[in-house]
């Protein structure tokens, strides 16, 4: 997947998430032209406590160029990833 931003526009990544299982997606090795402006989590509309949704991350381009954002599923106390996700940025 790559996505195309305009320098200084926001853009986002949604990824499918479970955060009451203590995992959450974090961006590993983030681009230092790449900014995370905010992360939130909206739960699956009509859902019970504890079922899934999706994690928003909203970021924003300061440096034209071709990015990779590589995001990892894991708990905060464990270093141990059980998913990864990888983006193509293109800042123009």
């Amino acid at each position: 997947m790559t996505i195309t931003a305009t320098v200084g526009a926001v853009f986002e990544i949604a990824l499918k998430s479970t955060p009451t299982t203590g995992y959450q997606w974090h961006p590993t090795n983030l681009p230092t032209p790449i900014e995370v402006m905010e992360s939130t989590f909206t739960p699956i509309p009509g859902g019970e406590p504890g079922d899934g949704g999706t994690q928003h991350f909203r970021l924003r381009g300061t440096t034209r160029g071709h990015y990779t954002i590589e995001f990892r599923l894991e708990r905060s106390w464990n270093s141990t990833a059980v998913d990864t996700h990888t983006t193509e940025i293109d800042i123009t």
